[in-house]
């Protein structure tokens, strides 16, 4: 709502404490902003339909129309989400939304913080703010914004499930839309990342989850080093997390002085090529599921195997089974996207976070083991000189060409281009860091910014290490309980049959419901069962843990997308749709859950190791991957924002449309 002159602080401070709440660093950019240049000095005066915003010399700043609204150039009914493009001083924002759904979620891009630190004395938006309704991102510099579209991309993930209307304030020049055209191309790069940080395809689901099965075999009668063990000999002691980014090369020297004062963690890929260089991890972090890790670790196996200090090999559940077989020091197992936390506590997996890349779960090791300090090395998320994207020591592999994006160089000083993937990479780091109270020192020297690091060269950063004693290697001990024994195993199909039994018992009664005849009594009749099985498939949907394979899919389902909604019946035939459209997506739930159930079964204890390694994981008859992944997985030719950064998106259009 509007308020008088004499209410702006009251609203100020109000929308400023649900700022701070929800994007404390974009309040401070403005506080700090509004004080290098002077906004409070500055003054806002109604006249007429129009309100003037002057600077602290007088001059004239902007003028809005306080009785127009936006000039909506994709209206979409359907949708959830809005991207709003330019704030102005608020009136449009108010004559457009005070009436809309209140679950619409919206992005406000506005490129003059003046403006948005005005907006924000003027009208109260605090409700909107605080329940996580309303987002800005604000700046004329680039270099401003890439931490915050980084940092709200958890809030609006889903937004690119059905395409957002656009608003655009009536009242800015052609030079502006220009600048709005960025804010689109900058949110796309937000999104994509997003989705392809946070999805896999079903049938890799379950090739993870055979191997996991197959891990938790061999794991069980191996030495393996516990969380309490790690923190024991490394708590207190700076860990260097080495990745296989293209500034690694020039870092090696001072690593291998390095690991006589540090704790080594280095990412799969990379490991060999440091142990060539004299450089021995104490750690070595293993989290993709593919054979290639294997084969690029096969050489620091068998030189590992004469070495009297082994590092411990951290891994997610799902990597490659013939890496844990052949592994010849101690095993440091952790959780998997691959299963749920219920079969992590049976299988005696670690919780730790293991992210979305390796380098990711190398920091969650880090983190582990309580250091003084993280430092990162060869952690670019960015191409090199001449398109590198990677180390010497590691293959060139292939980047993405739908989308390249420009962010924040390493000295803070220009850019550097990354793709989608290190660009979702880099938000994920972000927000691991803004929660720890652990420092992390970024000594890459090389590729992006991380927002809430420090950046410094590593050379300088390691003469705070030079006395530090050198750390010792680990040799782990013999658990008993851990890993698929046959007790676990019977606990986890136990599990799987409970959640097969309910999905039978909702199945059944979807298809009675699609059995119904038109009548009054046969509505009164099923409006209580059928409500009933609606909400334990909600249950399930939302809480079963061996589904967690196909809820991805399912998310983006017809079905997935009423699961929210209060689902009341007013007719037969109503009911019918509906009961058809979830009994689908139940079947095919059934049906992963019963390949789920076979994986598990398969792998009995009473078989030799060796007889279960040489079985062809990646040759086992699978059910089809579900034909709504394939909808979510490929983009299709001509994504839904292609218009609007193209021809849709002109100034003669949005004139048109005013």
């Amino acid at each position: 709502m509007s308020v008088a002159m004499k209410d702006f602080e009251l609203t100020q401070n109000a929308n400023f404490e649900a700022l701070r709440a929800v994007q404390p660093y974009l309040a401070e950019f403005l506080e700090q902003k509004a004080k290098d240049l002077g906004f409070a000095s500055w003054t806002a005066n109604y006249k007429g339909p129009y309100v003037e915003l002057r600077d602290g010399e007088g001059k004239l700043r902007f003028v809005e129309n306080v009785g127009l609204g936006y000039s909506c150039i994709s209206g979409n009914p359907d949708c959830k989400s809005a991207i709003v493009l330019g704030l102005g001083l608020g009136n449009h924002f108010l004559n457009t939304f005070t009436e809309k759904d209140e679950n619409l979620r919206i992005i406000c891009c506005e490129p003059d913080p003046a403006l948005l630190y005005w907006a924000l004395c003027l009208h109260n938006f605090s409700h909107l703010i605080s329940k996580g309704k309303l987002f800005f991102v604000v700046g004329e510099d680039k270099t401003d914004r890439d931490g915050q579209w980084r940092k709200i991309s958890p809030w609006v993930r889903l937004m690119g499930k059905i395409e957002p209307s656009i608003y655009v304030h009536r009242q800015y020049s052609g030079n502006d839309i220009s600048k709005m055209k960025q804010f689109l191309s900058e949110y796309r790069g937000m999104l994509l990342s997003a989705i392809s940080t946070s999805t896999i395809p079903l049938s890799r689901n379950l090739v993870e989850t055979a191997q996991t099965a197959l891990n938790a075999y061999i794991y069980k009668d191996r030495n393996v080093a516990t969380l309490q063990e790690i923190q024991k000999h490394w708590k207190g002691k700076p860990a260097i997390v080495v990745s296989a980014g293209p500034s690694l090369d020039k870092q090696i020297e001072l690593l291998r002085e390095a690991q006589h004062h540090c704790v080594i963690i280095a990412n799969d890929v990379i490991a060999n090529y440091l142990i060539e260089r004299g450089i021995i991890p104490h750690v070595i972090a293993a989290l993709d599921y593919s054979h290639v890790v294997y084969d690029k670790l096969e050489k620091a196996i068998k030189a590992l195997s004469a070495h009297e200090g082994k590092p411990v090999l951290a891994f997610g559940s799902k990597v490659y089974p013939k890496l844990i077989y052949e592994w010849p020091g101690p095993l440091f197992p952790n959780q998997s996207d691959a299963v749920g936390p219920k079969a992590c506590e049976i299988l005696g997996l670690n919780s730790l976070n293991v992210g979305s890349s390796v380098a990711h779960f190398c920091y969650s090791v880090a983190q582990a083991i309580c250091p003084k300090e993280v430092i990162f090395v060869g952690q670019d998320l960015a191409y090199g000189e001449g398109g590198r994207t990677h180390s010497s020591g590691f293959a060139e592999g292939s980047a993405p060409t739908d989308l390249q994006i420009e962010v924040t160089s390493w000295d803070g000083l220009g850019t550097v281009r990354t793709n989608r993937h290190w660009y979702g990479f880099l938000t994920i780091f972000e927000h691991a860091i803004a929660s720890s109270s652990v420092p992390v020192y970024n000594c890459t020297e090389g590729g992006a910014r991380m927002n809430g690091a420090i950046h410094v060269p590593f050379k300088e950063r390691l003469k705070e290490h030079a006395g530090d004693p050198a750390p010792s290697f680990l040799k782990g001990e013999k658990l008993d309980g851990i890993g698929l024994t046959l007790d676990n195993q019977r606990r986890i199909l136990r599990e799987i049959n409970g959640v097969l039994k309910d999905l039978e018992g909702i199945r059944k009664e979807l298809i009675r419901v699609t059995r119904l005849k038109a009548s009054p009594r046969s509505l009164n009749s099923v409006e209580k069962s059928y409500g009933a099985a609606l909400e334990a498939w909600r249950d399930i949907f939302y809480k079963c843990e061996f589904l967690l394979g196909v809820i991805t899919s399912l998310r983006f389902s017809a079905s997935g997308e009423l699961l929210g909604d209060n689902l009341s019946i007013s007719t037969v035939h109503e009911a019918k749709e509906i009961a058809e459209l979830f009994l689908e997506d139940v079947e095919f739930a059934k049906a992963y859950l019963k390949e789920v159930k076979r994986i598990w079964g398969m792998f009995s204890p009473i078989l030799k190791e060796k007889d279960i390694v040489d079985h062809g994981l990646n040759e086992q008859e699978t059910i089809p991957m579900h034909e709504l992944w394939l909808a979510v997985a490929s983009s299709g030719d001509e994504p839904w924002w292609d218009g609007f950064l193209g021809e849709r998106f002109t100034l003669t259009h949005f004139l048109s449309s005013s």
